[in-house]
């Protein structure tokens, strides 16, 4: 499975739950991936920088969904936000 395909079943499980503890969801979503930790930190990191997600803990352990993210996920969630992110660079 691609990254961005992992990072698209954490979005929609950050919308789902409310408030995620990333690191718990990573760990049992893919128990037999032997680099999920870095991977996790990666997919959270970049929900967090492209404001779809953000952290509500200092120990960036918990995510909860950005009212854009909502918007994304009503949209079809990251794989099409990448797609229309790459449409606007193509004809913009």
């Amino acid at each position: 499975m691609l990254l961005e395909e992992k990072t698209d079943r954490l979005f929609n499980a950050v919308y789902k739950k409310n408030n995620l503890n990333v690191y718990d969801f990573c760990a049992e979503e893919w128990k037999d991936a032997s680099e999920i930790v870095v991977d996790c930190k990666a997919m959270a990191d970049e929900l967090v920088d492209e404001k779809l997600a953000r952290y509500t803990d200092e120990e960036k352990t918990e995510m909860s969904i950005t009212n854009y993210g909502r918007y994304w996920i009503a949209q079809g969630g990251y794989l099409i936000y990448l797609k229309e992110g790459e449409n606007k660079i193509k004809t913009g």
